[in-house]
């Protein structure tokens, strides 16, 4: 039979053997039946060319990995409430992180860092186990944005805390991760931050006139404090419901010992306060720790203030010293056992200086006074409720013991005045540490004394 040479478009040839009689038509046909056509051979795609920005970029896209990782702790160990917090604190950065990487990134590395978000974000929402609202991780985030709050200063008006709201709530809402790397990442940012305009806007302005309401019992004590140089920490300046957040955020590490420093220090500086406003009227100050022993110094101080003027006065039992002590013992000694410690108290340390004549001199009215103080300090100190009010009794003749020899000597009335006053303001800081740890009491505490010892109608002083 025949043989045709036939060459394929691709330059190979090929001998084809056809029958007798088979026109030249039949033969490339047959051709082109049983000769397969050479596959083409698949050039691999060019490799993608190193970009200026690539060691940025790969470090902004392994960033949550290693967040995550840090985060969430050993595998397949529950969600703490500290892993919580310390996520939504660092949201905000890993937020910049990936909105730094979809700007300056090509699609591909761009779509790898939000791929290791997406994952991170799916690990940690498996560890966690439940649906509820994440409480522990909204309040990281707070505080991760917490400086944003400082932007522009508190509005006071209703359309600034609209315009404010709007400017912060885009803001904090934008400092979010996009954890859905199957839709485009800025429609997702942008979605994100006009959501939080929206709520700020409207939240914003709503609280504050609300906040209104309470406000004028915050402000009050907030400018208590403040005037007196004490630093309040965000609980103390919000109001319950900030104190109740800072309280249970109080035990989370790191935040924690940063809020509780904050409180000592709010407290600490407060008490320093207390004790110069018991000073002021005799022009002294306290600058030292606080506490038991500093408030004995600073009782210390009062009690010599007394020193200029007691070599030239008298004190004098009079008529109406005796009638506002009977009335003391009345209203303040509640059984037989409280009236027996007390009445021998002042037996013991001043009827007897006073002896026939009801008259004693500046020395002697020291003595006394300084004696009657320990033995009221050593009752307030006790466990025993009827040494307490005894104690509490001794402090108010005190009071008395010391307005008397004002009003006998009117030509030392101004200094004992002032240092009667001194006196008075120190046995609210006494009481109030009588009843704190370590002596060092809160403004609570210090105004709950106030008003024990407050013997105006109605507490009108307060």
């Amino acid at each position: 039979m025949p043989r045709y040479m036939i060459t394929d478009p691709g330059g190979t040839q090929y001998e084809i053997t056809a029958p007798e009689g088979a026109t030249e038509e039949e033969v490339l046909a047959f051709a082109r039946q049983n000769i397969s056509a050479p596959e083409a051979t698949q050039q691999p795609a060019p490799p993608r060319e190193a970009g200026p920005n690539d060691g940025l970029i790969n470090t902004l896209a392994s960033l949550p990995i290693a967040i995550g990782k840090a985060l969430l702790g050993e595998q397949g160990e529950p969600v703490t409430t500290t892993n919580a917090v310390t996520r939504g604190v660092m949201d905000a950065p890993m937020a910049l992180a990936q909105i730094a990487g979809n700007a300056i990134a090509d699609d591909e590395m761009a779509a790898r860092g939000n791929a290791a978000i997406a994952e991170d974000e799916a690990a940690y929402q498996a560890r966690r186990g439940t649906d509820d609202t994440d409480w522990a991780r909204l309040a990281g985030q707070i505080l991760g944005t917490a400086p944003l709050s400082a932007i522009g200063g508190a509005p006071t008006t209703l359309g600034r805390a609209a315009l404010y709201g709007t400017g912060t709530g885009g803001l904090s809402a934008a400092l979010n991760p996009v954890t859905d790397e199957t839709q485009p990442f800025w429609e997702q940012k942008l979605r994100q931050t006009g959501t939080g305009m929206m709520v700020g806007g409207i939240a914003t302005p709503t609280l504050t006139a609300l906040g209104k309401l309470a406000a004028p019992q915050v402000e009050r004590a907030v400018k208590y404090l403040t005037q007196r140089g004490v630093r309040p920490t965000a609980g103390q300046m919000g109001g319950n419901f900030a104190a109740r957040t800072e309280a249970k955020l109080s035990s989370v590490p790191v935040i924690g010992d940063a809020i509780q420093h904050g409180q000592r220090r709010a407290i600490e500086t407060f008490n320093r306060a207390a004790y110069n406003e018991v000073l002021a009227p005799i022009g002294k100050t306290f600058d030292g720790p606080v506490g038991r022993e500093s408030i004995d110094a600073v009782s210390e101080i009062v009690t010599n203030s007394y020193d200029d003027v007691l070599p030239h006065v008298q004190f004098r039992a009079d008529g109406q010293f005796m009638t506002e002590l009977k009335n003391l013992r009345n209203l303040a000694i509640n059984t037989e056992d409280e009236g027996r410690i007390f009445d021998g108290v002042l037996a013991k340390k001043l009827f007897r200086r006073l002896g026939n004549t009801g008259v004693m001199d500046g020395l002697s009215f020291k003595q006394a006074e300084s004696e009657i103080r320990h033995e009221a300090t050593k009752y307030l100190g006790s466990q025993n409720p009827a040494d307490r009010t005894v104690g509490e009794g001794l402090q108010e003749m005190l009071s008395i013991f010391r307005e008397n020899l004002r009003r006998n000597n009117p030509q030392f009335a101004d200094e004992i005045a002032a240092s009667n006053k001194a006196y008075a303001m120190l046995m609210r800081v006494q009481r109030a540490s009588h009843a704190a740890r370590e002596g060092v009491f809160t403004p609570r505490q210090l105004l709950t004394a106030s008003k024990i010892l407050d013997k105006s109608k109605n507490k009108s002083q307060f």
